[in-house]
């Protein structure tokens, strides 16, 4: 014989028993999701959790790896720039002063060789694969003994 389930029964309770019952559902109802978390904890397992760190420490060497290379990078890269801006500044003449400079220099020179300088053309070309360079070729003609 099956008795039917009559939930009117169990509340409001009516003596010890009632209240117990009432006590142990409740205790049963608020166990699972304990019983929940202990099985799958919100983290992962010990295990998921220790090859998580073992993970995250070898990212950890990989990237101080690499910041220590492009650091490496970074210094060369710096020393290159000065040395290339020291090159420059030692073997280049400055555009705007570079017409006079050499004017200069020639006149000087023809002044010690005992020569006059007559006329000169000194047009600038840009060198090809350069946004700042370009090659100055110099005509001159002197006159003198």
């Amino acid at each position: 014989m099956r008795k039917d389930l009559d939930l009117r029964a169990l509340w409001p309770p009516r003596d010890a028993v009632g209240v117990a019952r009432l006590v142990a559902l409740a205790l049963l109802v608020l166990n699972i999701p304990v019983v929940w978390m202990v099985l799958r904890p919100p983290g992962g397992s010990p295990a998921e959790l220790e090859s998580e760190v073992v993970d995250l420490r070898a990212q950890v060497r990989q990237h101080r790896d690499l910041l220590a290379r492009t650091r490496l990078l970074a210094t060369r890269v710096e020393s290159g720039r000065s040395s290339g801006q020291r090159f420059m500044d030692r073997y280049f003449l400055d555009r705007r002063t570079a017409a006079s400079t050499i004017v200069d220099e020639l006149v000087d020179d023809a002044k010690q060789a005992g020569i006059a300088l007559r006329d000169a053309a000194y047009p600038s070309e840009p060198v090809e694969g350069t946004d700042d360079l370009s090659m100055m070729t110099v005509s001159a003609n002197f006159e003198g003994s």
